[in-house]
């Protein structure tokens, strides 16, 4: 899965070689004013201070970009979501259907999804399935969430 980058900003070419980016880039408990992230192919190789990149970050100086106002935060992985873009996976009959959604959450930074499907009669259910499972198998979600009809009779909630 790529990683998301500004608007802008380069991408890795399949050769691997390293995409560095700087900004203000936020750590799970700190945050870097002047940090660097540099990326190889698919894979975050290192992160840390500007100062450090080019002892550190195995960056060139030549390859370290100037100052900017970008924010590099950790990517948004979605365990629970119905669409986006105006396409929905529980209304999605094609492949392109549901791929647009996921085109949604991708431009906004959302690096992993897991799509979700509504309760639904079984027939629509796997025929649902057999859209995402394509996403699935291209790596383009990382799985399908089903909401029924796996649910208790008892305990269904707001479920049919």
């Amino acid at each position: 899965m790529a990683a998301a980058v500004p608007d802008g900003a380069p991408t890795s070419s399949v050769t691997g070689s390293p995409v560095v980016l700087r900004g203000r880039v936020v750590l799970p408990d700190a945050e870097l004013p002047d940090g660097v992230v540099v990326v190889v192919g698919e894979r975050i190789a290192w992160v840390g201070p500007a100062a450090r990149a080019t002892t550190e970050g195995g960056v060139g100086d030549a390859d370290l970009p100037s100052p900017g106002d970008h924010v590099l935060l950790p990517g948004l992985v979605d365990l629970h979501c119905h669409g986006g873009g105006g396409a929905g996976f529980p209304d999605a009959t094609t492949v392109d259907d549901a791929r647009r959604a996921v085109h949604e959450h991708r431009r906004h930074g959302t690096t992993t999804l897991v799509a979700s499907l509504v309760t639904d009669d079984p027939d629509v259910l796997l025929a649902r399935v057999a859209v995402l499972g394509a996403l699935a198998e291209s790596d383009e979600i990382a799985g399908i969430h089903l909401e029924g009809p796996f649910l208790s009779a008892a305990r269904c909630g707001a479920q049919d």
